[in-house]
């Protein structure tokens, strides 16, 4: 009796009724499983969290600065104390790295947990561009974040900045005083002035831009304590600059650097006026190049 050729599709066919229960037991298998792990993980974690063997005792830092801030410090930032052991995975690494970054010395924070007993904690410090003369111990950054100097960050030769604040302000760290609107010096007219190259030739030492945004159209300028170092003495003075053509105004400074070196003891140079340079000396009279 012959039985017709063989046909493999149909033998391997299987009801779809019975294809769906395959697949429902199979999904329902792999549900319990990993239902069954998140729920031993969850035990492993409750229990960790209350062992010895994870208890906290020591901060590891990281970042471009070795040792930028104290260990210590960063501890009373985070809240940790010696006196008050927590254990490592005790702790939320997210609300200890809003602290951080809450702080105004620290730009960018990351933790991370290094099993038995170490927290990692990595982070960025603010780079400050200026001292920021309007208010005591202050610094000032290049997103406009006022940052104290001392006795957190170390010593280094910046130029002063004076942008029209009132000491009296209240609480000012963390705060931006740079924005869209002219609020102290804009960051372009600050890179048109830091960056040129005169400053081989002579020392910026300060930045006077409380009348950047004066109301009088008149009286707005950038003033500047420029110091010319020679081997005789050093000297420094003032310079007046208008809120544009900067780094032309300052072209001009350069070229005249060697006539005031050698043949002027000045008090201002004022480069408000192009082309020319207005020299009041500190005991002659005023007199235009």
């Amino acid at each position: 009796m012959s039985l017709g050729p063989f046909n493999p599709k149909l033998s391997h066919r299987i009801s779809l009724a019975k294809a769906i229960r395959l697949w429902v037991i199979s999904v329902g298998i792999t549900l319990s499983i990993g239902l069954v792990g998140l729920m031993l993980w969850r035990e492993w974690e409750q229990q960790r969290c209350h062992q010895d063997h994870f208890q906290l005792h020591r901060i590891l830092q990281t970042g471009p600065e070795v040792e930028a801030l104290r260990t210590q410090h960063l501890a009373e930032i985070c809240g940790l104390s010696e006196n008050r052991p927590v254990n490592l995975y005790g702790v939320s690494l997210k609300y200890l790295q809003q602290r951080l970054i809450e702080t105004p010395w620290i730009q960018e924070a990351t933790l991370r947990r290094r099993p038995p007993d170490t927290l990692e904690i990595i982070y960025t410090l603010r780079q400050p561009i200026a001292i920021l003369a309007d208010l005591d111990n202050a610094l000032i950054d290049r997103q406009g974040a006022i940052i104290p100097y001392q006795p957190f960050l170390r010593a280094r030769k910046l130029p002063y900045l004076w942008v029209g604040l009132s000491k009296s302000a209240m609480s000012p760290w963390g705060k931006k005083i740079w924005g869209t609107t002219l609020q102290g010096m804009p960051l372009e007219i600050w890179d048109a002035i830091i960056k040129h190259p005169v400053w081989s030739e002579c020392s910026l030492l300060g930045v006077d831009a409380s009348k950047i945004s004066s109301p009088d159209y008149g009286r707005r300028e950038i003033i500047l304590e420029v110091q010319l170092n020679s081997p005789q003495k050093s000297r420094s003075f003032w310079i007046r600059l208008p809120t544009h053509e900067i780094e032309e105004r300052l072209s001009q400074l350069q070229e005249i650097l060697p006539q005031l070196r050698e043949h002027w003891d000045p008090h201002w140079v004022d480069l408000r006026i192009p082309n020319q340079a207005i020299i009041m000396p500190k005991v002659v009279a005023a007199k235009v190049l």
